[in-house]
């Protein structure tokens, strides 16, 4: 923050304004400008908080925002506690804040005004089985959220499939892109059926946070457009998922999981974010190739005959991960059958993963 002249005649306002782009990408951070030259304002201190230390200003916004209330206040004694872009970056979801305060007999009177993701309300109605503080669209989507947990996930499963379930459902019933209007919520993606990636991040977040399955929402960037994403905590290791990426442009109904709980390096291969944010990645015993029991494959002998075995048996779908240099069109011309092939292959930092359509003539 600026450096500014104090005088006893000196009223502070300052006014930070954060904004989210469609992606929910922080996209400026406006400086303070210079306060007018004026009597100062006394307030009412009784009005406000008292807080002693940064938790606890974490606390107070976090628990207006679980009321769905847009406004806080409190008192500090120390002007250096009053960081507007570090509470931006300890939330998900928050897509505006604007922060004004004033000198105070005891301190500064600090006034917060919020915008951000139904996802708190929501989440808070659903934990104590309370909805009265949710308005008409946000309990629309509250009962969205809970049939789709009715349909797609069980008690009974494992964290994992139930974070698997709800990915191929967010797949199966989102259409990416914001069409002629705006469509960056969970209500957009959820109840319009159409948004970009921070309507899916934000739906995917809803859902597990409502299974009480520990998650984030990442901010960064793809070929240099703003991007959002989802991490997922399972047995103590993190996980990134790319709900969006996995979900095909061409509507052709398949359902992709080539970002399903991969790790940081593998991330990173054409993913951009600020890693010192987020919880390290390196998990890799729920990476979705591991429990899908995908063939592990680690030479051309290995190779060649997994092939056969699949090409004799008339296989139309084969998925693999190959951990060497093989010649995979040199293994499907070996059982010398007519077929005409298709593939897509994913290039991992120690392996690739290849998804194989078969069709014989």
């Amino acid at each position: 923050m600026k450096s500014m002249n104090r005088k006893a005649a000196i009223c502070l306002l300052i006014s930070l304004t954060f904004m989210l782009s469609g992606c929910s990408k922080i996209r400026e951070i406006v400086d303070s400008y210079e306060a007018p030259t004026e009597p100062i304002k006394t307030t009412n201190e009784n009005q406000y908080t008292v807080v002693r230390t940064e938790d606890e200003i974490y606390d107070m916004i976090l628990e207006t925002m679980k009321s769905n209330k847009t406004t806080c206040y409190f008192n500090v004694s120390d002007e250096a506690m009053i960081k507007p872009d570090d509470w931006v970056k300890g939330f998900d979801g928050i897509e505006e804040i604007q922060v004004e305060y004033t000198i105070a007999q005891s301190g500064f009177n600090v006034f917060v005004t919020l915008s951000y993701w139904d996802n708190y309300p929501i989440v808070a109605a659903f934990e104590s089985n309370d909805t009265t503080i949710l308005s008409a669209t946000q309990l629309e989507l509250f009962d969205k959220y809970c049939d789709i947990l009715g349909a797609c996930t069980s008690n009974s499963y494992s964290d994992y499939e139930n974070e698997l379930a709800i990915h191929d459902y967010l797949v199966s019933n989102i259409e990416y892109g914001g069409g002629d209007e705006e469509a960056y919520s969970a209500y957009d993606a959820l109840i319009k059926g159409r948004a970009v990636c921070s309507g899916y991040a934000e739906s995917f977040k809803t859902l597990l946070d409502m299974l009480g399955i520990e998650s984030r929402a990442v901010t960064g960037s793809v070929n240099g457009e703003a991007h959002s994403w989802n991490m997922v905590k399972l047995d103590g290791e993190w996980y990134h998922v790319d709900v969006t990426w996995d979900d095909p442009i061409d509507g052709d109904g398949t359902i992709s999981h080539k970002y399903f709980n991969v790790t940081d390096a593998d991330m990173a291969l054409d993913h951009i974010w600020e890693a010192g944010k987020y919880p390290e990645a390196t998990g890799t015993q729920y990476a979705y190739y591991v429990m899908s029991g995908m063939a592990q494959i680690h030479s051309q002998e290995e190779l060649d005959a997994y092939i056969l075995e699949k090409v004799n048996n008339q296989a139309e779908k084969l998925e693999f991960v190959l951990y060497c240099d093989a010649d995979v069109n040199q293994a499907l011309q070996k059982p010398g059958v007519g077929m005409n092939v298709s593939y897509n292959i994913l290039k991992k930092t120690e392996f690739s993963v290849y998804d194989i359509t078969i069709s014989y003539n």
